[in-house]
């Protein structure tokens, strides 16, 4: 059976997922062009290992405790820790690898350590509010050998993890020409998506991820711009009373149990919906 994978990056406030030159967009092909740089000015030391790109996959070998890669802009990041207190990045390889937060504030960095896989797999640390973000570092792994990096993003929640239990169904649309296009109905019941910790809304970021062997083919990454909320009828939550589970609903097949206060019009199981409601006896 084909692994389903998907997430929503929460209020992104910083997202790079091709690792290419921001400032002056670049369609080189070559796996040279990086908008990642030697972090020399940080560290001292010249990072002398290799940093590549295909437009989707950052490849990093040879960092050190001292040497790596910056992100590069001619200016600070410069958003707040306050409005975006999340540092999330998807990355594999061996070993551990350490992310330096600069925080052009106070002229220091917070530093995480990320303990990475021989699969993909989505981290998410906590940063400290009350800070300007100033620049990104990516450096000492603790391993010999290249890592993997997917993207790195700044955001003001946690991501969201979407399982094959909350996917109902769902369409990718890949196109040579145009605008790739996704659809996703999700199994919102007692409005998961919509109220609470799992909230997204409105420009929050969704990749999605499809394959059989152990690492899932990216398939799309883009915008969320469109809810519909709904409520499939083994979904409908109209009655306040909840609906007990099926072997309380239908005992031996009998159609009424005044122990739980329940009229059936036939035994539905756990499909009890706006068509064939429950009531109250009289």
């Amino acid at each position: 059976m084909p692994q389903f994978y998907a997430e929503i990056l929460r209020t992104v406030g910083f997202h790079d997922n091709s690792w290419k030159p921001f400032l002056f967009p670049s369609n080189d092909p070559s796996t040279s062009a990086l908008g990642w740089v030697d972090a020399f000015t940080y560290f001292g030391p010249h990072f002398t290992g290799s940093a590549t790109s295909d437009g989707d996959i950052l490849s990093l070998s040879g960092t050190t405790a001292n040497t790596g890669i910056i992100y590069k802009t001619n200016t600070q990041i410069g958003i707040s820790s306050t409005n975006y207190p999340y540092l999330v990045l998807r990355a594999k390889g061996s070993g551990t690898v350490k992310i330096d937060v600069f925080r052009s504030d106070s002229l220091d960095a917070q530093t995480f350590t990320v303990t990475l896989n021989s699969s993909y797999k989505t981290f998410s640390f906590a940063l400290a509010t009350g800070h300007t973000i100033g620049n990104l570092i990516i450096y000492g792994q603790s391993v010999a050998g290249t890592n993997k990096f997917d993207y790195i993003a700044l955001c003001g929640l946690a991501p969201i993890q979407l399982s094959q239990r909350d996917l109902i169904s769902g369409t990718v649309t890949r196109t040579s020409l145009g605008s790739d296009h996704a659809e996703l109905r999700l199994n919102n019941f007692r409005g998961k998506f919509l109220t609470g910790s799992n909230t997204f809304s409105f420009g929050d970021h969704l990749h999605i991820y499809l394959g059989q062997g152990d690492t899932p083919f990216h398939v799309y990454g883009g915008y969320t711009e469109h809810q519909e909320p709904i409520q499939p009828n083994d979904e409908d939550n109209r009655n306040p009373q909840q609906v007990p589970d099926n072997s309380k609903l239908c005992p031996k097949s009998r159609q009424y149990d005044s122990t739980l206060h329940y009229q059936l019009q036939e035994c539905l199981g756990q499909h009890a919906g706006a068509n064939r409601p429950l009531r109250r006896p009289e």
